[in-house]
């Protein structure tokens, strides 16, 4: 975590079946291999009073207090469509990658046609103006999710 330049903060609230209530903080982060990581600083009983402090302590334990960017609401029953570019562009320099290291012929060409293929499904996405705007909406990904500049 000290090598990210900028961070983005999910938090999570729920009540428990006994009536506590817990704060979850996820951070969300590129790596310096322009990678997208996800880490949970932590799970904290609280009282509506104390939000802003269980945040702060997590915030200073982790050492990430100057470096957040946004911060988002999370909700597990949807899945944010401005994760589609992002996923399949890791997925298609994934492909690509483990391409060149193919021992037959025959591997090697299914790992063409896979890269191909992925290559036109991302640049179909990115012309989707509903995609791309929500992608570039998103702090996580507004300057690193997209193959095309």
């Amino acid at each position: 975590m000290q090598k990210v330049v900028a961070v983005s903060l999910t938090y999570d609230m729920w009540t428990s079946i006994n009536m506590d209530a817990y704060l979850a903080v996820t951070c969300h982060y590129i790596d310096e291999h322009d990678k997208l990581g996800t880490v949970l600083l932590g799970v904290e009983k609280f009282s509506n009073s104390h939000t802003s402090q269980v945040k702060t302590n997590l915030m200073e334990e982790w050492g990430i207090t100057d470096k957040q960017a946004t911060v988002e609401l999370s909700e597990e029953k949807r899945v944010s469509g401005s994760k589609v570019i992002p996923l399949m562009n890791m997925l298609q320099r994934a492909v690509d990658s483990e391409g060149t290291n193919m021992t037959t012929v025959m591997a090697g060409k299914l790992a063409e046609n896979l890269v191909r293929r992925l290559r036109d499904t991302l640049s179909n996405l990115e012309s989707l103006s509903v995609m791309t705007m929500a992608t570039m909406l998103d702090p996580r990904f507004k300057t690193h999710g997209f193959f095309s500049q």
